[in-house]
C-alpha cells in the first residue's frame, strides 16, 4: 500500500484489493510483487470479469479517470492486453513464488 493509506494506482481511500504482478520469461511466470488497489481499479485490472459481469461501463470510467484515455484507446488497450492474456493462456508455465518468504513464526 502507498503513504497514508492510499491505493497505489489512483490514490483512492476505497476499499482495498490485493492485486498480483507477475513477470514472465522463458516458461517461468514469477511472482514479483502485490499492488493495493481501489475496487474500480481493481475492475479495470481484471476487466473481461468485469465486462462479464457487468461493470465495463465502471471499468472504462476508471481508466478514462486515471489514465486519461479516450474511448479509442481503451478498445485498442483493452484489444491488445487480450490478445496477450489469450498467447499467455495457452503456455503451461512454471509459477515461482519465490518472493513469498514462509516461517513458523508467519505462516501462509
Amino acid at each position: 500500500m502507498s503513504d497514508n493509506y492510499k491505493r497505489e494506482l489512483c490514490g483512492s481511500e476505497n476499499k482495498l484489493h490485493a492485486h498480483e504482478r507477475f513477470s514472465y520469461a522463458g516458461n517461468i511466470q514469477k511472482l514479483e510483487r502485490f499492488v493495493c488497489v481501489c475496487e474500480d481499479c481493481d475492475r479495470v485490472i481484471h476487466y473481461g470479469k468485469a465486462k462479464i459481469d457487468g461493470y465495463e461501463k465502471e471499468a472504462k470510467q476508471q481508466l478514462k479517470n486515471v489514465r486519461g484515455m479516450s474511448d479509442e484507446e481503451i478498445e485498442e488497450h483493452t484489444k491488445n492486453y487480450f490478445e496477450l492474456w489469450s498467447k499467455r493462456s495457452k503456455k503451461k508455465w512454471n509459477v515461482d513464488f519465490s518472493i513469498i518468504k514462509i516461517s513458523s513464526e508467519n505462516p501462509v
